[in-house]
């Protein structure tokens, strides 16, 4: 195939897919809806019975909570979180300080370091690049 027939091929695929896709989440809609308000109904009577679950022969209402934690202030949380290291007078505690930390980078602060110091990464961080192909329509930007 040549270019412009992948593009083309390709684009008609993927805008099909998305009218498919619409057309499929407009089915369902009216299915989510009534779920949210079978999700309400049964939130309520638990709410009433001040219980965690209530059993039926056609099945379990249950509850349970989720917690989502967020940094709302980064300086406060990492002085709390290098006052715990600085006074720590165990490996233990050092340890439960690091544990609010994930494995996770950020991306920003590791291309800034990289730009900085010969596109070497922070010592123990590896990065990959990967090459991803896209397609635009003419005139679209």
């Amino acid at each position: 195939m040549t270019a412009a027939e992948l593009a083309g091929q390709y684009i008609k695929l993927r805008d099909w897919i998305k009218q498919e896709q619409a057309a499929f989440d407009a089915r369902l809609k009216p299915y989510k809806e009534g779920m949210a308000a079978i999700e309400g109904a049964a939130q309520q009577l638990l709410n009433e019975q001040d219980g965690q679950s209530i059993k039926t022969d056609q099945g379990t209402i249950y509850r349970t909570t989720v917690m989502y934690p967020r940094i709302a202030d980064a300086g406060l949380f990492h002085d709390f979180i290098v006052k715990k290291i600085r006074y720590a007078e165990t490996d233990e505690q050092v340890q439960e300080a690091l544990a609010f930390f994930t494995a996770a980078v950020a991306k920003p602060a590791v291309q800034e370091y990289m730009e900085t110091n010969g596109k070497s990464p922070p010592p123990g961080v590896d990065v990959t690049f990967a090459h991803n192909t896209n397609f635009r329509k003419p005139g679209e930007k």
